[in-house]
C-alpha cells in the first residue's frame, strides 16, 4: 500500500499576511519614490533659481558698477518703488496683464496687504518687500568696451532700465511675473538714441523731445517688431517682450547707499544718518522715488507720471546741510525674489481661482504663505566704481 500525500492551497490567514506584508512594501517604495522625486523637484527647481538669479546679479552688477553720475541737475540714477497697479498700470505694455482687476483679491497683494516693507525691524534687504510691482530701476552706464566699432553697439554711454511686470506668456491667457531689462542704444540713428534725448531720466513723458521722438518715460514704442524700435528711448517706460532677463520673478528691489561725512548711509528706500535713524517720516505706501539730482525739490515736478508727489521724491543731496552737499549714491544691495516651479503653479492656479485659500486666511495672506514657502530670496551688494564729477 502507498498513500498520497494531500495537496492543500493558502489559507485565508496566510494569504492576508501576504497581501498585508506587500501592500506595506508597496507603501514604503511608494513613499520612497515619492520623496525622491520630491527632493529632486526641489533641487533642480532651486538650481534652476540659482542659476537665474546668478544671472540677473551679474548682468545687473556689470551695469551698475558702469554707471555714469554727474552733480549737476539732470536725473542720472533713478528707483521708483511703483504704484499699485491699475489700468496699463505702470509698463503701457500691450501685452501685460497690469489690469483694473489686478489688484483683486487672488492676485499679488497691494502694498495695504503687506507687499510694502521699508524698515523692517532687522533691515536685512532679505525682509524688505518693494510693492506690488517691485522697483523700476533706470540709469546710465558704460558696458565693457568690446570689438564692434558700431556705434549702436560700441561701449558708449546708454540708458537701461530694470523693470517687473505679470505679462501673459506667448500671447496666451497665463500670466507670469517676469523681469525685463531694457537698453537705449547710445547712437546710430536720428532718433530715439540715448545721445539724440540727453541725459535726463525725468525728461520726456508724452510729448517728444529735441530729436522729435518720444522720450524716456513715454509708452509710445513703435512697431513692436521693428528691431530698431526695441532699443529706442520709450523702452525705458516700456520693454519689449525680447527684454525679459528673468521668469517668476515676485519681487525686485534695491536698497541705495551713500557716503557722509565718511560714513555710509542709506539714501533709499529710507534716508537715514550715519547711526541708522530715519531723517523725517518713513513712507507708508508707495509710490517712492530716488533721483541721483541736483534737482531743486520746489521746482516744477518731473514730466513723468505716476513716481508720486514732486514732494516725496528722495533727491541726492542733503538738504539738512547748508549748501545742500551732494549725497550721490556709492553702492545698492538688489533683492530678487524668484518662484520655484512649484510655487509659480500654485500662485497661477490661486489668482486663477482655481484653489481657495484656507478657512481664516484671506486671499492675500494665502498668496504670500505660498509665496514665501516656495520661493528663493537672492541678494547682492554692488559698488558703483564711477564718482560723480
Amino acid at each position: 500500500m502507498f498513500s498520497l500525500k494531500q495537496s492543500r492551497g493558502f489559507t485565508i490567514i496566510e494569504l492576508l499576511v501576504a497581501v498585508g506584508v506587500t501592500a506595506i512594501l508597496v507603501a514604503l517604495m511608494l513613499s520612497i519614490t515619492i520623496n525622491i522625486l520630491s527632493g529632486w523637484n526641489r533641487s533642480s527647481g532651486k538650481l534652476s533659481n540659482e542659476n537665474q538669479a546668478r544671472l540677473i546679479l551679474d548682468i545687473l552688477s556689470q551695469d551698475i558698477q558702469g554707471a555714469i553720475l554727474r552733480y549737476d541737475s539732470n536725473a542720472w540714477f533713478v528707483a521708483t518703488i511703483q504704484d499699485d497697479q491699475s489700468g496699463a498700470g505702470d509698463s503701457g505694455m500691450t501685452t501685460t496683464t497690469f489690469t483694473a482687476d489686478w489688484p483683486s483679491s487672488g492676485i499679488k497683494p497691494q502694498a495695504s496687504s503687506n507687499s510694502f516693507v521699508i524698515n523692517p525691524s532687522e533691515r536685512l534687504i532679505s525682509n524688505y518687500r518693494f510693492g506690488q510691482a517691485g522697483v523700476w530701476l533706470r540709469f546710465f552706464t558704460v558696458p565693457p568696451d568690446g570689438a564692434s566699432t558700431n556705434l549702436s553697439d560700441t561701449s558708449a554711454p546708454r540708458a537701461v532700465a530694470y523693470q517687473m511686470l505679470r505679462a501673459q506668456v506667448n500671447g496666451s491667457a497665463q500670466s507670469s511675473y517676469m523681469l525685463f531689462r531694457s537698453e537705449v542704444r547710445p547712437g546710430g540713428t536720428s532718433s530715439g538714441s540715448t545721445f539724440s534725448h540727453g541725459y535726463d531720466l525725468f525728461q520726456g513723458r508724452m510729448v517728444t523731445d529735441s530729436d522729435g521722438s518720444p522720450g524716456y518715460n513715454s509708452t509710445a514704442h513703435g512697431n513692436r517688431e521693428d528691431i530698431a524700435s526695441r532699443s529706442n528711448a520709450t523702452r525705458v517706460r516700456s520693454p519689449h517682450v525680447d527684454h525679459v532677463i528673468g521668469t517668476n520673478v515676485i519681487d525686485f528691489g534695491i536698497k541705495i547707499y551713500g557716503k557722509e561725512a565718511g560714513a555710509e548711509v542709506e539714501l533709499f528706500p529710507v534716508r537715514r544718518n550715519s547711526a541708522g535713524a530715519s531723517l523725517g517720516a518713513v513712507a507708508s505706501a508707495p509710490p517712492l522715488t530716488y533721483a541721483a539730482s541736483l534737482r531743486n525739490p520746489a521746482s516744477p515736478p518731473p514730466d513723468i507720471l505716476r513716481i508720486g508727489n514732486a514732494a516725496n521724491i528722495i533727491y541726492g543731496d542733503n538738504p539738512t546741510v547748508d549748501g545742500h552737499s551732494p549725497i550721490y549714491p556709492t553702492a545698492v544691495e538688489v533683492l530678487v525674489r524668484i518662484l520655484t516651479p512649484e510655487g509659480a503653479r500654485l500662485i497661477a492656479a490661486l489668482e486663477a481661482n482655481q484653489i481657495a485659500a484656507p478657512d481664516g486666511l484671506s486671499p492675500q495672506a494665502h498668496w504670500w504663505r505660498i509665496a514665501e514657502q516656495h520661493s528663493d530670496v537672492f541678494t547682492r551688494r554692488i559698488d558703483i566704481r564711477a564718482k560723480p564729477l
